[in-house]
């Protein structure tokens, strides 16, 4: 049996078109959507959500709420709430936006330094001051790269070398 579908059906809903980062960065950095998002990557299972802990009109939680079903970043199964698959990827995303803002302090010393320390020190000090695995990773990915970099052109002196 074979079914071949032309045109709009309204089975599959309405064409929808991807969304963009920057919807989806505006749409979770402002606070009432934001507050409702969190509420539910927090609890990682479909949860009834009370309006009431949220400080949030009834007009406004379900404008929110279907902002973010609308982005599908949430949706709707058995009368409850949970994150889609994309949404938990967003969750965790901004999860390490936010540990890599709380230590924003840390980065920028080790931006300071950079400059004046060799490869092997640098590395030390970004695993003896970051604790966050990803941020380390990171870091030491950019270091090993600037370092296979200039090693690979140092042969090439018409070569520019610019580092990320």
């Amino acid at each position: 049996m074979r079914i071949y579908i032309f045109g709009y059906s309204t089975f599959f809903g309405k064409n929808r078109e991807m969304t963009n980062v920057v919807e989806i960065l505006s749409l979770i950095a402002e606070p009432k959507c934001s507050a409702i998002f969190r509420t539910m990557g927090e609890f990682g299972e479909p949860t009834e959500l009370h309006i009431t802990r949220l400080n949030m009109t009834r007009k406004q939680f379900y404008s929110r709420l279907n902002q973010l079903i609308k982005s599908d970043l949430v949706k709707r199964s058995h009368g409850k709430y949970e994150l889609t698959l994309f949404g938990k990827v967003v969750f965790e995303i901004e999860e390490k936006i936010q540990h890599s803002i709380d230590n924003y302090w840390k980065l920028k010393a080790i931006e300071t330094l950079d400059e004046s320390l060799p490869d092997a020190e640098k590395t030390t000090l970004i695993n003896s001051i970051v604790s966050d695995p990803l941020i380390r990773d990171l870091l030491d990915r950019n270091t090993r790269r600037r370092v296979t970099s200039n090693v690979d052109n140092k042969n090439d002196p018409e070569e520019l070398i610019l580092s990320i």
